[in-house]
């Protein structure tokens, strides 16, 4: 028989056409049926099986990117909202002296611009570290950083953030300039 004319450690089978799952499967039957109790190993199925593994860990990481994103978001409008709400009657008095829209925007727009700088500071050396610590468990060195996501988040947030003062600021003002100064 084949087994016992050739004395191998291990053979390797080249296709000379791209694997598919029904080919490796019928190779993987046929070797088996041939070498019964031996190891067969395939490497489709390794790189099948890595492409899984990373699509499952990009996905898990992309869904802890927009968790914390969510979260930044919401904290970030919570804080602007209540402090909106408390400075009504600042809104008020301000509007009595000539404030625009605009500048009212603009003044929140300078809180908002110091929470993102501290945050965007705090978030980019936390990414940096944690993307090469990563990478080093990983693949045992260190892998170079990407600065763009970092900016990109930022500025998803300050986008968010803008959209949500500018709602907040229009509810305020679409009232009279009587009643939020005498808001309490």
């Amino acid at each position: 028989t084949f087994k016992e004319k050739f004395n191998y450690r291990s053979l390797d089978v080249e296709l000379k056409e791209e694997c598919t799952a029904e080919i490796d499967e019928q190779m993987q039957s046929e070797l088996a049926a041939m070498f019964p109790g031996k190891y067969i190993g395939s490497a489709f199925a390794m790189n099948e099986a890595e492409k899984h593994e990373f699509r499952t860990l990009t996905l898990s990481i992309v869904s802890l990117i927009l968790v914390f994103l969510c979260i930044s978001i919401s904290l970030i409008n919570n804080s602007i909202s209540a402090q909106i709400r408390e400075g009504k009657r600042s809104i008020g008095t301000l509007r009595a002296v000539g404030a625009s829209e605009k500048d009212l925007v603009m003044s929140y727009i300078m809180q908002i611009a110091d929470m993102l700088f501290w945050g965007f500071g705090v978030g980019t050396i936390t990414y940096i570290a944690s993307y090469r610590m990563i990478g080093k468990i990983v693949t045992a060195e260190y892998w170079p950083v990407v600065i763009w996501p970092a900016f990109l988040v930022c500025g998803i947030i300050a986008l968010s953030c803008y959209i949500n003062l500018k709602a907040k600021i229009k509810t305020v003002t679409k009232h009279s300039i009587v009643e939020n100064i005498r808001e309490l």
